[in-house]
């Protein structure tokens, strides 16, 4: 099957039953992906690795081993676990995008003041858009602006809520400190909108 067409169901019993995969383990992966430097090209050797790590941690009990689009057992063959775990991060990487357009959208036509297309000028002017004073722009301010913060709380934030805590991946440091591939999407998804 393509990557695009396997879905939760195509997931064996053992991981769907008690929800493990949408409220730990997808998070998990989330939040180590948003800690890559490069969110759109993890290489698969990595990636494979990190998704053995989380799924281990995650069903320690399914002693499962997982190898590019399968995972193997003695008892058990799960077809689409590399996949689907892709697949879930591919949307969430879009997700940025089409939350952008709504944060975004929603200020320009709730701002009376200004027409929208000079109000967007003057957001992408020298980067304005990151800051949260956007007049100062102190460089210990950026990434501070209301548009970056509502992006990070509604694109990221919400979706790694729940995630397995695994010393081996570090999240308990990459919960608080490890977002900086996050940061760069936030900020070309609300530059990419705006341009």
């Amino acid at each position: 099957k393509p990557r695009a067409q396997y879905r939760n169901t195509d997931l064996p019993e053992q991981v769907q039953t008690d929800h493990r995969w949408a409220k730990k383990f997808l998070p998990t992966m989330m939040l180590w992906a948003g800690s890559q430097e490069s969110l759109w090209s993890i290489p698969d050797e990595t990636l494979l690795t990190h998704i053995q790590i989380a799924f281990q941690a995650v069903y320690l009990e399914l002693n499962l081993v997982i190898v590019q689009n399968d995972v193997y057992n003695t008892s058990l063959l799960l077809i689409c676990s590399d996949s689907q775990t892709v697949q879930r991060l591919s949307e969430w990487r879009s997700n940025f995008g089409s939350t952008a357009i709504a944060i975004i959208f929603d200020f320009l036509t709730s701002n009376n003041d200004c027409d929208p297309e000079v109000l967007a000028g003057l957001l992408l002017k020298n980067f304005a858009f990151i800051f949260k004073d956007m007049d100062k722009r102190e460089p210990d301010r950026a990434f501070h602006s209301a548009f970056m913060l509502q992006l990070l709380g509604k694109a990221h934030l919400s979706t790694i809520n729940g995630h397995a805590t695994i010393p081996t991946l570090k999240t308990k440091d990459l919960a608080t400190k490890g977002i900086a591939g996050v940061i760069v999407f936030c900020a070309t998804a609300v530059c990419s909108f705006s341009c």
